[in-house]
């Protein structure tokens, strides 16, 4: 899917979670990579516009990174496969797997959520100057 229509679906999803569940803490993951030639270029692409929304949003509470948790620094993944398991089958070994849960922190599942302060509102009425 496009990254836009994701994100369309993160928000409505934390909304629903959300009036369902008050307080609920929502911990989102971004995309890991996968093995060279598993996406074209333009998945790959829209993998990042995907984490990079996934990183910047506030629809979540907190963000498990995964996509560095095992990408090496050129982009590709950094880890290695479980036995008997071939690229196509995207099945991380156990350093991979020490990595990937390296990204949650379980403590972000405990905390309570952060209720973001907005800005009182006015209506063009009471912001007009008085004028007699």
């Amino acid at each position: 899917p496009r990254p836009e229509a994701a994100a369309d679906a993160l928000a409505a999803l934390a909304r629903h979670i959300r009036a369902k569940v008050p307080g609920v803490r929502i911990v989102a993951t971004t995309l890991p990579p996968l093995p060279r030639g598993s996406l074209t270029p333009e998945q790959d692409r829209a993998r990042a516009q995907f984490n990079q929304f996934i990183r910047l949003t506030d629809l979540v509470d907190e963000v498990a990174d995964l996509d560095s948790a095992v990408a090496a620094p050129d982009g590709a993944l950094r880890m290695t496969l479980a036995p008997g398991k071939s690229e196509q089958q995207n099945a991380p070994g156990r350093a991979g797997q020490i990595s990937l849960a390296g990204a949650v922190s379980p403590y972000s599942l405990l905390r309570k959520p952060v209720v973001k302060a907005t800005a009182p509102t006015t209506d063009a009425a009471s912001a007009a100057p008085n004028a007699q």
